[in-house]
Parts: structure tokens; sequence; C-alpha cells
């Protein structure tokens, strides 16, 4: 009977890894469709709260995933989305620099200016020009 007991609490425990695995991966892929649905501009400017309502998830437990799978916060990501989605509008586009600060959501060129300069070291005008002088 010992025997038969440890031998069916083995095959529970593997079964439940199993499951768990596939719950598991079923989540990650979620996650990983509403990544992508969010890399629109328009979800870029919204944010934190763009990426709550793709995933469905509470604000704890979107942290909790991202800090697992991407090692960074919500608004870090956001963030670094809005950065590269202005660098991208600066180096492909003729949108003046205030208009893409509030294309991706900034109400402060300065504060805008300054995060731009720490992630690219560059100004978001000096990043342009470096564009332009790439093409010709």
């Amino acid at each position: 009977r010992l025997r038969i007991r440890i031998l069916l609490d083995k095959l529970l425990q593997i079964y439940l890894l199993r499951v768990n695995s596939a719950n598991e991966k079923s989540a990650n892929s979620h996650f990983l469709d509403a990544l992508t649905q969010f890399n629109t501009p328009a979800c870029i400017r919204e944010g934190v709260p763009a990426l709550l309502r793709l995933t469905a998830y509470s604000h704890a437990h979107l942290c909790r995933i991202m800090k697992n799978l991407l090692g960074t916060t919500p608004q870090k990501y956001v963030v670094s989305m809005r950065l590269n989605l202005a660098l991208e509008l600066l180096q492909n586009s003729d949108m003046s620099v205030d208009a893409i600060i509030e294309q991706i959501g900034y109400a402060s060129t300065s504060h805008f200016a300054s995060i731009f300069a720490q992630k690219f070291g560059m100004t978001p005008s000096e990043a342009r020009r470096k564009a332009r002088m790439q093409t010709v």
C-alpha cells in the first residue's frame, strides 16, 4: 500500500507539473500577444492603462509578469516604448519635436528631452540631424 501511495503521489506531482507548465505557456502567450497589440502609437501614448486593458491583469500581476519575463516594470517599459517611437518619428517624419512629444504622451518638453538624452546620448534635435545626415 505504501509503495502504491508513493507511486500515486509521484504521478500526481508529474501531472500537476505538466498542467502548470501548459498553463504558464498559455499565460505567457497571452501576455506576448498583448505586448504585440500594445505596439501602436495610440496604446503607447495611453501607457500603462493600455497594458492593463490589453492583458486584463491587475496592476500587481502585470508588474510581476513583466518583472519575471522582461526584467522591467510596466512604467519603465512604457517609457522605453515611447522613447523608441519618438526616435523613429524623429528619424522618419517631418513632425516637429513638440508634435512628437504630444504624439507619444508627454506634457513637458524639458522632461522628454532629458530622458531622451539619457537613453540615446543625444538631444532629439541631434537625433534628427544625425538621421538626416545618414540619408544624404
